[in-house]
């Protein structure tokens, strides 16, 4: 066994939250072991035993063993630290970091510090949880700790201690931990050093030289996608969660940029591309993002495409996955063949739009009546009819027209004035007039937002006639 000092090291920064906790966290050595044989007193799976088992399988097998200071002061801390460790060791090779297969495992230890009325501080012994292999075991293991060790402390007034530590295991099935063994203290161990082990002294010339060797790591790539995406915490970390997935992203910017266009334009576009129709086909498949087939070429192509409106956000799904198949087909061409260029023609746009107010007339006139959210419904049904070839916005704006063009009463119909004793409905009528002819403007131009009716209740002006 051998031990090496580490110094501390940042894990947040103010610029990105880590999967919605921050903090430090000071890893303070690490052991070198091998993992030992053990003995089984029951049938795998269940089941008595007259005698036990050897189990030698893992023996021999090459372990690390990372030791922090007590600095987190929450599970949610633990949590995000555990899966930043777990994120970097996959960046770098060390391990591929299947939980499942026991390629991590996490051992927290855990105790509390109360306060009481008296003005006097008890801290309760340490409880050490053994063999997590989940981020959810662990951080439901702590929470359980941190509730019960109170209550144990009220039933037998044990505190911290020479031999007061236990090693408890996690019952996932009834979310309550279980004692296992005392623990004993460090100097029972009877560390000494190894007489055939020679000291390894590492220098600072030889860590920057390693240094150099490293690709950028996941920490510093969040502050990097937080700051030119405006990336969320959980966003920057689903990025780099793959070594594969980050380098895709990355690529894909650098494309962009080399063709001239600004990267604070074109990253957060690109970000969207992977984490919400990347991300979703990727899951439908079983695999990540930069394992689905398709280039940073195409996806570089795709964002273009969406930036300039050549092609509609419904339309996207459909043509990243055809670019899965042939990583060097033209996504342009494949959006041509498949129809999912956006259609510029306005007059298909009106006659599509005509369409669809002759066969909703109830709606029709409900926006005449001034219900002006009822667009939304013939809104929709344009966009229904150009099966992703429209783009939402502008088939917004050319319905919101269409609409205000056929729907608007001719001036011959309008009401004549009231005067004399009903000069209050009179100038009623006139505002509601007015207010019609300022909104079939807007409506013509395209001015307006359709909004839900909730928030327009209480302001709807209704024909007083």
């Amino acid at each position: 066994m051998s031990t090496a000092r580490w110094t501390c090291c940042r894990w947040t920064s103010g610029a990105c939250s880590i999967w919605g906790a921050s903090g430090r966290g000071c890893a303070s050595c690490a052991h070198l072991e091998e993992d030992a044989g053990k003995l089984l007193h029951e049938v795998p799976g269940g089941g008595a035993l007259d005698g036990s088992i050897v189990d030698l399988n893992r023996a021999g097998t090459p372990l690390l063993e990372i030791v922090t200071e007590p600095d987190f002061r929450s599970s949610s801390a633990c949590v995000s630290f555990a899966r930043l460790l777990r994120t970097t060791c996959r960046f770098l090779g060390v391990t591929e970091g299947v939980m499942q297969r026991g390629h991590m495992r996490f051992e927290p230890n855990i105790n509390c510090r109360i306060r009481l009325r008296d003005g006097r501080e008890i801290a309760t012994p340490i409880v050490e949880i053994k063999n997590l292999n989940s981020f959810r075991a662990l951080g439901d293991a702590i929470e359980h700790e941190l509730r019960e060790q109170p209550k144990r402390w009220l039933a037998d007034g044990v505190e911290m201690g020479p031999g007061a530590k236990t090693t408890r295991g996690w019952d996932a099935e009834r979310g309550v931990t279980v004692v296992q063994r005392e623990k004993e203290d460090a100097h029972d161990y009877r560390y000494f050093p190894d007489p055939d082990l020679p000291t390894v002294t590492v220098d600072e010339a030889w860590r920057e030289r390693v240094r150099g060797t490293l690709p950028e790591l996941p920490l510093a790539r969040m502050d990097r996608y937080a700051a030119e995406a405006g990336a969320s915490g959980a966003e920057a970390g689903a990025l780099v969660e793959e070594r594969g997935t980050a380098e895709l992203y990355d690529a894909i910017v650098d494309r962009l940029v080399d063709d001239g266009r600004a990267r604070s334009d074109v990253a957060r576009p690109a970000a969207n591309l992977l984490l919400q129709h990347g991300m979703k086909l990727a899951n439908a498949r079983g695999v990540a993002v930069h394992a689905l087939g398709f280039s940073a070429g195409q996806a570089a192509g795709i964002v273009v495409m969406r930036a300039d409106g050549d092609i509609a956000a419904a339309a996207l799904d459909e043509l990243l996955e055809a670019c899965c198949g042939d990583s060097n087909a033209d996504p342009r061409e494949i959006a041509e063949a498949r129809g999912l260029l956006i259609v510029r023609d306005t007059a298909q746009l009106g006659r599509w739009c005509d369409e669809v107010i002759a066969e909703q007339p109830d709606v029709a006139q409900q926006v005449r009546d001034g219900k002006v959210q009822a667009v939304g419904r013939l809104i929709g049904a344009v966009m229904a009819r150009a099966g992703g070839s429209a783009d939402a916005k502008e088939a917004a704006g050319d319905a919101a027209g269409a609409v205000g063009r056929r729907l608007a009463r001719p001036r011959a119909h309008r009401s004549p004035p009231i005067r004399g004793a009903a000069g209050c409905l009179d100038s009623k009528r006139r505002f509601y007039w007015r207010w019609r002819r300022l909104l079939g403007s807007l409506v013509r131009r395209g001015r307006f937002s359709v909004v839900p009716a909730a928030r327009v209740r209480d302001c709807r002006i209704r024909n007083p006639g």
